[in-house]
């Protein structure tokens, strides 16, 4: 009993006392940003797995292009293990 509360209540504790950096530095924010430098194709070289990319064994990327009414569309596409396709399509 007494190591499960070690394991339940102290080492969760400890460990968030390393989690703070001790920084009060805020990061700076631009006051534009150039959509341009963004659009296009991009690839993942790693990713954590989430519900839409959770069957992609290769192949992900993500390409932005720019709407004419300003909004971006969205096309992240992805092969399974099978080298099926899997696209999801967005706009920002």
């Amino acid at each position: 009993m007494k190591w499960f509360l070690v394991e339940l209540v102290i080492l969760p504790a400890l460990l968030t006392l390393g989690m703070n950096t001790g920084s009060s530095d805020i990061p700076k924010t631009v006051d534009e940003q150039d959509v341009n430098k963004y659009l296009g194709k991009w690839y993942a070289i790693a990713s954590v797995v989430k519900f839409f990319n959770r069957n992609c064994a290769h192949g992900n990327r993500a390409k932005y292009s720019l709407r004419g009414d300003g909004k971006i569309d969205l096309v992240n596409s992805c092969y399974t293990k099978n080298g099926r396709k899997n696209q999801v399509h967005g706009v920002a």
